[in-house]
């Protein structure tokens, strides 16, 4: 079974990476922070923090949450050993979509 997932926006937050490459958070966190601790990519210029409203059992609760761009995404993509890890195809032609199988 192929599934194809499109990103067309330049950044996704760790949760999403996750699924993306079907790996767990914390081992899209672990590789976050060996990818900026080696200095292979800069993290101010990668991640920018967005506040999200979510709910949490009853209440709703705001948290800053970590997004990373394009550069983070492929990094990660890189370090993780997961077939979907791997890009497929690029297609600049549909606006710079990335698609993963």
């Amino acid at each position: 079974m192929t599934q194809q997932i499109e990103i067309f926006t330049t950044q996704d937050g760790q949760a999403q990476m996750s699924l993306l490459f079907d790996t767990s958070t914390d081992n899209v966190s672990l590789h976050l922070k060996n990818i900026f601790h080696s200095l292979e990519i800069d993290e101010e210029a990668t991640t920018e923090e967005f506040s999200v409203v979510r709910e949490e059992g009853t209440r709703k609760v705001q948290r800053q949450l970590k997004h990373y761009n394009l550069d983070g995404i492929i990094s990660i993509g890189y370090r993780i050993s997961s077939r979907r890890a791997r890009p497929k195809e690029i297609d600049d032609s549909a606006g710079g979509a990335f698609y993963f199988t």
